[in-house]
């Protein structure tokens, strides 16, 4: 399960204390706390963190080395998924491409994983294998828990036909440990259409610490 670090209350300013976590574990965190308030969350391989006391107060203390590795997570859906048009559907993705702290899931549930609270940047892309004819769009969604966040679209001007287009998408987000990212599509070409195989549609996620 996760486990609790509370930080010891210091007994005078200037103390330090040094959380080093010696091998990561792709389900359970550890919990840094300060007066049982949590202040972070370690999990990867060789993650450290330093903290200095500035008074003696159980809560006293401050970052004054900041070891830990940002989470990556990147995948993408590299074999054909049927898209019903004008229908917005969820890109199952099944292959990942990076991941850095376990958090990239295509196995299970296709997306990834928060598992520290923090900013992250998103980026999407989504491309099906069709030309998109006069007035046709097609959109990049992505989803917090299961609802829709923020998407973009592309589509093809009156009159215009045979047009290869892709959507994409990028943004940073604020995001809660437990939460987790995943990548919905839609079109309206008029007729259910597969995945872009050559393009493929992608999500990917990176820490900002």
């Amino acid at each position: 399960a996760n486990r609790d670090f509370n930080l010891p209350t210091p007994t005078a300013a200037g103390e330090r204390c040094k959380v080093t976590l010696s091998a990561g574990d792709a389900t359970y965190v550890l919990i840094v706390k300060a007066n049982s308030v949590e202040l972070t969350r370690i999990f990867i391989t060789n993650e450290s963190l330093e903290y200095v006391s500035t008074g003696t107060g159980a809560g006293d203390w401050v970052i004054s080395q900041d070891g830990r590795k940002s989470s990556v997570g990147s995948a993408n859906r590299n074999t054909t998924q049927s898209i019903t048009t004008t229908t917005i559907t969820k890109v199952s993705l099944n292959n990942s491409v990076a991941n850095v702290g376990d958090v990239v899931d295509v196995v299970t549930n296709n997306r990834i994983n928060i598992r520290r609270t923090g900013l992250y940047s998103v980026s999407a892309l989504t491309a099906i294998a069709f030309t998109l004819d006069d007035q046709e769009t097609l959109q990049c969604l992505i989803y917090i828990n299961g609802v829709i966040n923020t998407y973009s679209a592309s589509w093809v001007s009156a009159g215009v036909a045979d047009r290869v287009i892709v959507a994409t998408m990028s943004t940073v987000l604020s995001l809660t440990a437990g939460d987790y990212v995943e990548l919905w599509i839609y079109h309206t070409e008029g007729a259910s259409q597969n995945t872009n195989t050559t393009i493929y549609p992608a999500l990917s996620l990176f820490e900002i610490l």
